[in-house]
């Protein structure tokens, strides 16, 4: 009752319900037409707020339209995916890619509660060959990652891996026009498998994690940044880098294939 008061009060939004789930271990938002999960309880939760972090960020060099096919790497909970679904509409299709299976059935969990049927939801991990990888769950999930330097990996679980072109290939697919990934420092992982399929993906937007490097000391598996601008300007793409002082949007290597522009 408070959370929604709070809703009522603050985002002059009214939701219906607020709840725990305890397999999840997360909390799900049930607004009038729309479902989310969050990790924890309070009012930042909702359509609009999650619609402007996507714009801010993974959204912010091309927001995905009508008849649109997207390839979202590390969905997440799907706050990006589910709006996308939106964007694109019946004609179009999100591939949502979850490496943690908690995470990826809260997902597939949050499609079904919103009817999206042009979601589809996987749990994979996109690896630099076909094969299986060990992915660490921490409770907050944000930055579970399949690095095998992480200490005292006690939580974690063993997930298929597939390369980005194998992904690509089993989908049918002939062109993507947003691929966006984060997938905490895997990207380097993703680009090794990919020398197929990239000439069909029009835009990216890639998140790197050189600032966990950078910033935290931790290991130099996340330093991606110039490999990734590297591979995709090597393979017919302007790359964008946004002046910021958001070190999570600066570095997110954005780029469109010049090949589609001509």
């Amino acid at each position: 009752m408070l959370i929604r008061t709070v809703y009522l009060i603050r985002r002059k939004e009214p939701i219906k319900n607020v709840f725990y789930h305890k397999t999840f271990k997360l909390w799900g938002y049930q607004f009038t037409k729309t479902f989310f999960w969050n990790t924890g309880p309070g009012w930042i939760t909702s359509k609009k707020y999650f619609e402007s972090q996507l714009r801010r960020y993974f959204a912010n060099q091309y927001q995905p339209k009508n008849g649109d096919i997207v390839i979202d790497l590390g969905a997440g909970l799907g706050e990006e995916a589910i709006l996308m679904s939106d964007w694109v509409g019946e004609t179009g299709k999100v591939y949502a890619v979850e490496a943690t299976p908690r995470i990826a059935k809260a997902l597939t969990y949050a499609k079904e509660v919103n009817k999206l049927d042009n979601l589809l939801v996987f749990n994979l991990a996109i690896n630099h060959k076909n094969e299986g990888v060990e992915i660490f769950d921490d409770h907050g999930y944000v930055g579970n990652t399949i690095n095998t330097t992480v200490k005292n990996m006690t939580n974690s679980f063993a997930v298929p891996g597939i390369t980005f072109d194998e992904f690509f290939h089993e989908q049918g697919l002939k062109h993507v026009d947003l691929l966006k990934v984060n997938i905490e420092g895997a990207e380097q992982f993703m680009i090794m498998g990919m020398d197929k399929s990239v000439s069909k993906i029009k835009n990216i937007a890639v998140s790197c994690h050189d600032f966990r490097f950078v910033n935290n000391g931790e290991s130099e598996f996340y330093k991606t940044m110039n490999v990734v601008k590297s591979f995709f300007n090597e393979n017919g793409f302007s790359i964008t880098l946004l002046a910021t002082d958001d070190i999570l949007q600066r570095h997110i290597v954005f780029g469109k294939n010049l090949a589609f522009l001509e």
